[in-house]
């Protein structure tokens, strides 16, 4: 039921960021993690006793940005409902609450 929610028409662009970062997710740690060990490390410290300890912290680092990406886009995307709104299409009345808020006091100070 959940795979093809996601094939429908309306959710495609959702799939495919959806697929996208999970395509980072899977190959950028162990892309960072072989580079960092064979080939940066021994340029850059040749003699380091520990290299696969700093090869996994920037593989870890690889994927909190990959998590910090992808937020910043979901929190990026468009809201079709909102602008409906905006258009005067849209039927729901139910006020916005949190960071959807606006503030339309007029303030008399």
């Amino acid at each position: 039921m959940g795979f093809s929610l996601l094939l429908q028409p309306q959710n495609r662009p959702v799939a495919m960021k959806l697929l996208h970062y999970t395509l980072l997710m899977f190959t950028l740690p162990f892309l960072t993690f072989y580079l960092t060990l064979d080939h940066i490390l021994p340029l850059i410290a040749p003699s380091l006793t520990h290299k696969t300890n700093y090869a996994v912290a920037v593989s870890v680092i690889t994927v909190n940005l990959i998590i910090a990406a992808y937020v910043v886009s979901a929190f990026n995307e468009e809201d079709p409902q909102e602008e409906e709104e905006e258009r005067g299409i849209g039927s729901n009345k139910q006020p916005k609450v949190g960071i959807w808020k606006k503030d339309t006091k007029v303030r008399t100070d």
